[in-house]
């Protein structure tokens, strides 16, 4: 990925890896959601910012500099970081203290699936076609995510179904 971009954005190997520092570094910003989740809920806050996700997506995908790369790559990861910071929230919705030990041991491995599967499936993808596909098919398969969202996700936040003051 980073040869072709190289090439393409006439870059060196360190100038195209910051997409990546700055992806961490949206995600280290994220835990700004977790307020607004309590706030808002959780249903509206996974809508938004998987929709800011896919937005972000875009411009990375058809990015004519490593610039617009680089700036993309935050926001993408600031919005997906919404995952992170709430998702335990809605584990200990739909959860008792009881039962929640596999749902919360399932929800603190998922952050590494991605991270040690996506090299794997990113490198088939730029070994048959070029870097910008890795981004198409990120495109895609945000899409129906969203998608599933928006279908299958209640709002598991309580505190959205009281009246005001209770």
């Amino acid at each position: 990925t980073y040869g072709q971009m190289n090439e393409e954005f006439h870059t060196s190997r360190l100038v195209s890896t910051l997409g990546l520092s700055t992806f961490v570094l949206g995600i280290g910003m994220g835990p700004f959601w977790s307020p607004l989740a309590e706030f808002y809920g959780r249903r509206p806050i996974y809508l938004a910012s998987f929709a800011a996700f896919i937005v972000w997506l875009i411009p990375s995908a058809m990015a004519k500099n490593i610039e617009t790369m680089i700036i993309a790559r935050f926001f993408q990861g600031l919005a997906g970081s919404a995952f992170l910071s709430v998702s335990g929230g809605t584990v200990g919705d739909m959860f008792t203290r009881d039962t929640m030990l596999a749902p919360m041991a399932i929800f603190a491995l998922a952050p590494f699936v991605g991270p040690s599967t996506g090299p794997l499936i990113g490198g088939l993808i730029n070994m048959y076609t070029n870097w910008r596909w890795t981004h198409y098919v990120l495109l895609i398969e945000a899409g129906v995510l969203l998608l599933s969202i928006a279908l299958f996700v209640p709002e598991t936040y309580r505190k959205c179904f009281q009246a005001p003051g209770k």
